[in-house]
């Protein structure tokens, strides 16, 4: 049984390898064929066996080969129908070839297929074998006289921009080549043109295609270099201007060296202009300052140094912010010293650290923290008088001017028939509030006045309509 099953795997083996065998020497047989035709110069039969081959080889030497000479086979009947002046033909089999030597004549086809779709009339065609010849084969000699064509061609479509953009090409590329020559004259006429689209690009804020179009025109004419050179530095100019509105100082500072560098006639004008802004961004960091935001100050006298390096005024806002900074520090550290004074009801050290802030920032806030601390004292002394003393300051002293004239008038009246509570503070819900009141009795009329006073802040707030009436009364 063993021995069955050993003869068994030798002859599965063997199979196989003559399997492999077999296949191998009709692959080779497929690619033997396709050569002695290939040889033969039979090309059109070469390639269908060479494509059948492919199919099913194996990659190596030998499929490499059989490649190479397909690509051969459309090369050499490329240059038949090259011979024959069949262009179409021509140029799908140097296509296929895809090979350098088929290259050396792929320009000189798509050419030819230009030159004929012209002659037709089919400019569209024409644009694309010439964009094809511009793509495909960049070094070819024919390109100076493919941007030339196709110059003229955009001329006649009055396609200017285009026909710029060829120009250009020619001169920077072809400065000596005939067909830059040739070009020159036929743009020298659209010139006022360009220059008058490139004044109205300018004027729409549209800064860079404006100066694109003018360094284009500035490289090779000289009859309007003066005109030109002009624009550019007032297309840099007013590019400077949108950057200031943007912040973008540093796009301000090289496009003022721009527009300077192509009008040395405005160096002294536009150096005023920076001067100008340098100077606004001190007045912004000097307001900034006057409301101890010491960062946003820095920030704009900080943005004068990308338009003059170590500009003084700006260096010495930066200090003095720097130094401001300092007291407010200092004034935070006394407010929360203060604070914690405050909190233990210790209402004189908190008024004296209070005051020792305000000296350095005299904050509003502070100025109220110390008024409040200042009430309190008074409050723990004698809080009842400290009420009607607030009393007799509200409005100036004219509400108790009012009392005392009422009061007046009805003891001319009454005589002693009328009863005066003259002034009573008593305590009210809440800390450090009081009631004043003030009442006058006759037989015939009677007038209750009252007011809540805060001791804190020296509130006043009338509790009735007639104490009401009298402040209105007072006031008017």
């Amino acid at each position: 049984m063993k021995l069955l099953m050993k003869i068994k795997r030798i002859a599965f083996r063997s199979l196989v390898l003559l399997t492999v065998f077999w296949a191998g020497c009709s692959t080779n047989s497929g690619y033997k064929s396709a050569h002695k035709f290939f040889v033969d110069k039979n090309y059109v039969t070469a390639i269908s066996l060479y494509d059948n081959y492919l199919e099913t080889a194996i990659n190596g030497a030998v499929a490499t080969n059989a490649q190479l000479e397909r690509s051969e086979c459309y090369y050499q009947l490329g240059k038949q129908a090259y011979a024959k002046e069949n262009w179409v033909l021509a140029n799908r089999l140097f296509f296929l070839a895809n090979s350098p030597q088929s290259d050396l004549y792929a320009d000189n086809v798509l050419y030819q297929l230009a030159q004929n779709a012209f002659a037709s009339a089919d400019t569209a065609t024409t644009l694309d074998y010439y964009s094809q010849i511009l793509t495909q084969f960049p070094t070819s000699e024919l390109v100076p006289q493919v941007l030339y064509n196709r110059f003229l061609i955009y001329i006649g479509q009055d396609a200017r921009d285009s026909a710029l953009n060829d120009f250009s090409r020619l001169w920077n590329e072809f400065h000596t080549n005939e067909f830059t020559r040739k070009a020159q004259p036929k743009l020298d006429s659209l010139l006022p043109w360009f220059i008058e689209k490139a004044t109205e690009t300018l004027q729409r804020d549209q800064f860079q295609a404006a100066l694109d179009t003018l360094f284009v025109l500035e490289e090779y004419t000289a009859e309007h270099t003066s005109q030109i050179r002009n624009l550019i530095s007032d297309a840099y100019e007013a590019m400077a201007e949108d950057a200031y509105s943007k912040r973008d100082m540093h796009l301000v500072q090289s496009a003022i060296a721009n527009a300077v560098k192509y009008n040395p006639a405005k160096e002294q004008k536009l150096q005023a202009y920076i001067e100008g802004i340098c100077s606004g961004f001190i007045q912004n960091g000097d307001r900034e300052l006057e409301k101890f935001k010491t960062d946003a100050a820095i920030e704009e006298y900080t943005h004068c140094f990308a338009l003059i390096p170590q500009y003084e005024p700006a260096e010495a806002g930066i200090e003095a912010a720097k130094t401001l900074q300092k007291k407010i520090d200092e004034s935070v550290r006394l407010n929360e010293k203060a604070s914690m004074q405050e909190d233990a009801e210790n209402y004189q050290a908190a008024l004296e650290l209070y005051q020792r802030s305000y000296r350095l920032i005299p904050a509003a806030e502070i100025k109220q923290k110390i008024f409040v601390m200042k009430n309190l004292l008074r409050a723990q002394e004698n809080p009842k008088d400290f009420a009607i003393s607030i009393l007799e300051n509200y409005k100036n002293g004219k509400v108790v001017e009012a009392i005392y004239a009422l009061e007046q008038e009805l003891r001319l009246t009454y005589s002693d028939e009328l009863t005066s509570s003259g002034w009573r503070v008593l305590y009210a819900f809440g800390d450090y509030r009081y009631e004043v009141r003030y009442d006058l009795l006759t037989p015939a009329e009677s007038y209750y006045f009252i007011w809540r006073v805060n001791l804190v802040d020296q509130t006043v707030i009338p509790l009735n309509k007639s104490t009401g009436n009298i402040l209105e009364k007072k006031t008017e």
